[in-house]
Formats: structure tokens, C-alpha cells, sequence
């Protein structure tokens, strides 16, 4: 994300993503990259800022001021999205589809959707889900007003877990690889298996995912 500006100081953030199981590569990295001759202290959240609090005093001599996760979680929504307005955005089906007759997300393929960017300037209410290990529902009605309607234990952990055990995978990056290369059709019920194509009156497309 380049251009952001935090503190009076003008620079490009660069967003890196890892395991937990690499926190000690990371935190070597940031030990030969002089990390800590620049800042002694990050803001952590999640578990991890409990986890590996020890860690980051030990090895690169950090500390980690922690804040609630689903605090920073809407923070950084609307943060992300002062800054880069094309970050929050939906698909829309291509213009050129005009059947009245037919639900235009039925007659376009997935390729023809157009990414369009999400007017952010007035959102709320907005429901944000956040799926990490697990999975929780909010209904945010300001920056500082936000509530937890629902959630499921069944989220990132259970898919990891099922891969793992499953397809041999040993990570997230090679059980999406695996998914790209696989064929969801053999094993996902799909509408027109139950229907025998589309359901038009609800505009669902026989290729929808019905039951997993």
C-alpha cells in the first residue's frame, strides 16, 4: 500500500503473512534486519501477541502492546479503506447482459463479472464476518460501535485440519493450490443436481454449490 502516511511519516506498507509455526524465521529475519534499532515496541493482537509476547523480548529485545482483536479488526477495515478506496469492492455481472427474463448472474460466466469499487463513505450498519481459525459475525454501527451477532467454531482451523488429513497438505498456500487444481463438481451437491439446472425463480445458477 503505497503513499500511506502515519505519525507524519510517508512511506509504502508492505503486508507479509506467515504461519505461527515461522515466528522464530521472522523473528531471525527481523534480528539481522536491525528491526529493533527502530522501533522497541508493535502492536500485536490475536493470540499470538500472548503466545510469542516472550519470544519478541528475547530474541530481537520488542515489546507488544496488544490490543482486541476485533477492536483493530474494524480499525483496520476503515483504515485500509482511507487509504486504498480500491481495496473494498464487489463483483457485478457485465453490462451487456440485458434479458429482463433472465437473472443477469445466471446468464454470465465468473470470468465476465467486473470488479467495482464499494462506495465506504456512509456504510453503516455494515455486517462484517471475520473468518479466521473460527468465525465471527459483526454488526458494526460506528468505528466504536459494534456488537457480535454470531460465530462458528467451523472456519479456517476445520478446513486446514480436513486438508491435512485428508490430501496430505502441510499449509494453507498448498491446500488452495490443490483446490485450483481440483474439480468441486465430483464431490459438492450442486443446484441442478437437485434441479435438474438453474433455479431461475431464485436467480441461483445450476453450478451453485448446494451441499458440501
Amino acid at each position: 500500500m503505497e503513499n500511506v502516511t502515519i505519525r507524519g511519516r510517508r512511506g509504502t506498507l508492505h503486508f507479509i503473512r506467515f504461519p505461527t509455526s515461522e515466528v522464530g524465521a521472522f523473528l531471525q529475519l527481523a534480528r539481522s534486519k536491525g528491526m529493533a534499532t527502530l522501533v522497541n515496541t508493535i502492536y500485536a493482537t490475536g493470540g499470538g501477541a500472548y503466545k510469542f509476547e516472550v519470544d519478541f523480548i528475547k530474541e530481537v529485545n520488542m515489546n507488544l502492546s496488544k490490543l482486541d482483536e476485533l477492536d483493530a479488526l474494524i480499525a483496520g477495515v476503515l483504515f485500509v479503506d482511507s487509504m486504498n478506496p480500491q481495496e473494498c469492492y464487489y463483483w457485478e455481472p457485465p453490462e451487456s447482459i440485458t434479458n429482463e427474463d433472465t437473472p443477469p448472474y445466471l446468464e454470465a460466466s465468473l470470468s465476465q463479472y467486473v470488479r467495482k469499487p464499494f462506495d465506504f463513505s456512509n456504510p453503516y450498519p455494515f455486517l462484517l464476518v471475520n473468518i479466521g481459525s473460527g468465525v465471527s459475525m459483526l454488526v458494526v454501527n460506528a468505528p466504536n460501535d459494534y456488537y457480535r451477532v454470531s460465530g462458528t467454531s467451523l472456519g479456517g482451523g476445520t478446513f486446514l485440519g480436513l486438508c491435512c488429513l485428508l490430501a496430505g497438505c502441510s499449509s494453507f498456500e498448498e491446500a488452495i493450490a490443490l483446490a485450483a487444481a481440483g474439480d468441486n463438481t465430483t464431490v459438492d451437491k450442486l443446484v441442478r443436481d437437485i434441479y435438474g439446472g438453474d433455479y431461475e425463480r431464485f436467480g441461483l445458477r445450476g453450478d451453485l454449490v448446494a451441499s458440501r
